[in-house]
């Protein structure tokens, strides 16, 4: 996972919606999900799904340190294994 992150360019896929989602909660205080939305439509997934990327939107200074995401993830991954 590391060398993947060194050696690979960061492809955009969810994660600028994800954090857009989850500003409207975390920022904006919004808590209806027919009004939390980000670039690829309306928030869909589960509380566990917005506490998990809260956590990651505090840690990542709203999603800018894409890098340390990759990391978290990468941990994420690896103590599943």
């Amino acid at each position: 996972a590391i060398f993947v992150i060194h050696n690979v360019a960061y492809t955009e896929i969810d994660w600028q919606a994800y954090m857009q989602q989850i500003d409207a909660i975390v920022t904006h205080g919004e808590r209806d999900y027919i009004h939390i939305r980000g670039d690829t439509g309306p928030l869909v997934y589960p509380a566990a799904h917005v506490y998990i990327f809260a956590a990651l939107h505090r840690i990542t200074a709203a999603g800018d340190d894409i890098r340390l995401a990759q990391f978290l993830f990468a941990l994420h991954v690896a103590v599943l294994a």
